[in-house]
């Protein structure tokens, strides 16, 4: 993403909450929320200006992806822990033996919470910055993971800078709040805990909510209680990358996958895929492993269209949507309109329909616009399908007897299942598990608990296909396929 317009975003971020007010930000599925937040994180000297000095505030990502425990009292804990590895990495100086962390309740860990907050926004603080020999191994791979992803720069860029100087007052804390919305122990009671713990630290803590779901839709009032308040002050549409930005993705993404798209291949992805940047990404990667093929244009747009990885993202954004959003983007792929309801206002906002001559709304792009007409393959939530699971390397389907299933899965639980079905004989230990999952990053994302909830989900997936028995757990061991 250009860096002109993570500053922009950054500017809309921080001029609410230099105010003393809360953000939340939404955002279209898989458009890299994740990403572009961390990197603000990661590199504050390059957002002086929009947040207002970096001797500040303390900027923290609370991920999902690390909880420990799936309750109230872990989350917590989780904000905890990010806030206390923030300060160590911006001051040099740990905080963890000035709290009583050995706590288990619930009530302990919100006091932990608040005793933390007290002592980073109160004591008088002298921000020495790291070295890049000091640097953390984790703090140092999401930087060349974010400056991969997003940016070119030349400069040398460090977390903080060096001798920062003196922060009089302390610092405040912005608790950037990832997935917020996909929390599913969360309730009222945990809402109004937040809300309570905002008001009792007033002044010294900011959340940014990052979240996918329209907050302002009626039975979303009801599902955050008095957090409310906080939420809708400020909303804050994330729409999908412009014309611009998405040719500097495809730039990016040439030196990524060293391959050089011609004019014509540009002009396609960006017809097909719109401003995705997980579409753009996907279809840049194909056309890349097509090693230098003569394709007809027409052609290798029907081979994007119908290649399962940018089906299925798209299967998702779609899956997204409310009941009238989804009945209105129906409507649009067969008659367009220039007539927007108020309940789809929010598709416009987040550009997963953009604006043609006249005025006419339209899918944001090809690939969405061939998803929603021509539906699921197979009805398979109602049907139950018989047959083994099997996997083609060629097509990268994954077949439940004769029916293509893996656009019924996430990118995670797609690449579980190659990764089983590529050795069915082979048992798999959960460390193998969590390298299908993430990659080359799997060592600093590990987490048993993530890898539980997603082999769930596959497990209930294939239970709903009439296969539930083909995800074998072997107790203290790990998984494999079950062809028989």
């Amino acid at each position: 993403m250009p860096l002109a317009t993570l500053k922009s975003y950054a500017e809309e971020i921080f001029t609410p909450i230099k105010r003393g007010e809360c953000v939340t930000t939404v955002w279209p599925v898989m458009s890299g929320r994740r990403v572009r937040n961390k990197f603000i994180i990661t590199y504050p000297q390059l957002f002086e200006k929009e947040t207002g000095g970096l001797d500040k505030y303390l900027l923290v990502y609370v991920e999902p992806l690390e909880l420990e425990e799936q309750s109230h009292e872990g989350y917590i804990r989780l904000i905890i822990k990010s806030i206390i590895e923030a300060y160590k990495v911006q001051t040099g100086e740990s905080l963890q033996h000035k709290l009583n962390l050995d706590s288990t309740s619930y009530s302990d860990s919100l006091s932990n919470l608040s005793d933390l907050i007290s002592i980073i926004s109160s004591k008088k603080l002298k921000l020495q910055g790291l070295k890049p020999s000091d640097s953390s191994s984790r703090a140092s791979s999401e930087r060349k993971s974010a400056e991969s992803i997003i940016v070119d720069t030349n400069t040398s860029l460090h977390p903080r800078f060096e001798n920062l100087g003196s922060c009089e007052g302390g610092l405040e804390i912005v608790l950037f709040i990832g997935e917020f919305d996909e929390l599913n122990f969360a309730d009222q009671v945990f809402y109004n805990n937040l809300k309570s713990l905002w008001r009792k630290s007033l002044g010294k803590l900011y959340f940014v909510f990052l979240v996918l779901e329209d907050v302002t839709q009626q039975e979303n009032l009801q599902k955050f209680g008095e957090l409310n308040e906080l939420i809708l002050t400020n909303i804050v549409y994330v729409p999908l990358s412009n014309e611009q930005d998405a040719e500097y993705i495809i730039a990016r993404l040439e030196k990524e996958f060293n391959r050089k798209y011609t004019t014509e291949e540009k002009s396609l992805l960006k017809e097909t895929c719109g401003g995705h940047p997980y579409l753009l990404r996907s279809c840049c990667r194909l056309i890349a492993l097509m090693n230098g093929q003569k394709i007809e244009l027409g052609e290798l747009k029907d081979t994007l269209i119908a290649h399962f990885e940018p089906r299925s993202a798209c299967q998702k954004i779609f899956d997204s949507l409310t009941t009238s959003q989804k009945d209105f983007i129906r409507i649009l792929v067969s008659n367009p309109s220039s007539i927007v309801p108020d309940e789809a206002k929010v598709l416009e906002k987040l550009g997963l329909i953009k604006q043609i001559k006249t005025g006419i709304k339209v899918p944001f792009c090809e690939l969405f616009r061939s998803v929603i007409e021509k539906g699921s393959s197979t009805n398979l939530t109602s049907a139950k399908i018989n047959g083994p699971i099997t996997f083609e390397l060629k097509s990268g389907s994954i077949f439940l007897g004769e029916a293509n299933v893996e656009d019924k899965f996430t990118r995670q639980e797609y690449e579980i299942l190659r990764f089983l079905l590529s050795d069915s004989e082979k048992l798999r230990s959960r460390d193998e598990i969590g390298e299908a999952m993430w990659g080359k990053r799997s060592y600093e994302k590990y987490s048993d608990w993530a890898i539980d909830q997603v082999m769930s989900k596959i497990r209930k997936k294939l239970k709903t296909f009439g296969a539930e028995k083909t995800l074998v757990t072997v107790r203290g061991r790990g998984y494999k396929i079950n062809l028989s």
